[in-house]
């Protein structure tokens, strides 16, 4: 019997058409693709960051509402004026518009029930992604195959492994610094929270609330007054989107309450702004929140010049049609100096 399997599977690769690819999913399906997509539905937001990155984005031609919107630097995508179809919630998706699209690929997030139902539906390959780790290099393997961008997939995944290392060692190399303890607040409110962000285990400092286990679908919580002021962090790092400058106003209220007086972190002015995605996670922004990290916890280490030197080569790598002083605007916005 085993035999058989094995000549069925060495038949089965003898019939695919030169070049095609064939993986498994991250629900564990087999998914063939015959050639390199020229059009492409994404209805996964961190896909569709990816997708750009590997600057393919001119072969999209459906996205869910989610991606259509996302900020992606320098244009948001629906003001990219390419033709690009919103297909709508990605968990309610039109499917009658992706069938007149004629796509190569779908990538979702879908569970395999649903991603087989919808390949069924329009005789299109369907790849399910997920976040599955700290990193996601498994995402950036498995979409450099079915995008047939191998090359570009590897490279970006040695250049965020050399980033983690270099955090690591400047850790390492800071032994007389006493690391901060760190709260890092999702919204404005800084009541809610990401317990386990990897960001600062890479930075060798302890996140206060890592000992919640009450947890949202992506890992976050929502914690109490008390909770924070009882958590007394010597550092609040909050997320902040570019495009949403009035965040600022807010955080600076919320930080003016007199409850949070004594917070170590508020009253040492020791409360940074990182930029975050609006919708997907984006890898660009991960290396940039790891070296502002490193240079606001170990300033005599990595120093201001080291820090704009890197934040060039993040963008270089990710989004080399970004000018430097074009990304140093948006950052601004967030900027709560």
């Amino acid at each position: 019997m085993r035999r058989l399997f094995l000549w069925g599977v060495f038949f089965t690769i003898l019939s695919l058409p030169l070049g095609a690819k064939t993986v498994a999913d991250f629900e564990g399906r087999t998914v063939s693709i015959n050639v390199r997509p020229q059009r492409i539905v994404s209805l996964a937001p961190i896909a569709t960051r990816v997708i750009a990155q590997f600057e393919q984005i001119e072969q999209v031609v459906g996205l869910d509402q989610g991606s259509l919107a996302m900020d992606l630097l320098p244009i948001p995508i629906s003001e990219r004026g390419t033709s690009i179809t919103n297909l709508g919630n990605a968990r309610t998706v039109n499917e009658e518009a992706i069938l007149r699209l004629r796509p190569d690929i779908i990538i979702t997030q879908y569970d395999r029930a649903a991603a087989d139902r919808l390949s069924g539906r329009t005789g299109v390959p369907v790849l399910c992604i997920q976040n599955r780790n700290d990193m996601d290099y498994e995402l950036y393997e498995l979409l450099g195959k079915v995008l047939f961008s191998e090359n570009r997939s590897t490279e970006i995944i040695a250049y965020m492994k050399s980033i983690v290392l270099h955090a690591e060692a400047t850790v390492q190399n800071s032994n007389n610094v006493q690391p901060p303890r760190v709260y890092v607040a999702t919204d404005t409110s800084l009541l809610n929270t990401f317990p386990h962000d990897p960001i600062v285990k890479i930075c060798g400092s302890r996140n206060v609330g890592k000992e919640i286990t009450s947890l949202n679908y992506w890992g976050g919580a929502t914690v109490n007054v008390e909770f924070l002021i009882r958590s007394r962090p010597d550092v609040i790092i909050v997320w902040i989107v570019f495009n949403a400058p009035n965040q600022i106003t807010e955080l600076k209220n919320t930080l003016s309450r007199k409850e949070y007086a004594n917070i170590p972190a508020i009253r040492n002015n020791r409360v940074y702004s990182f930029i975050a995605a609006s919708s997907g996670k984006d890898y660009f922004y991960t290396m940039v929140s790891i070296s502002e990290t490193l240079h606001n916890f170990y300033p005599e280490q990595y120093n201001a010049q080291m820090l704009e030197r890197d934040i060039k080569a993040h963008l270089k790598l990710f989004y080399p049609s970004v000018d430097y002083a074009e990304y140093k605007q948006l950052r601004d916005r967030v900027n709560i100096r």
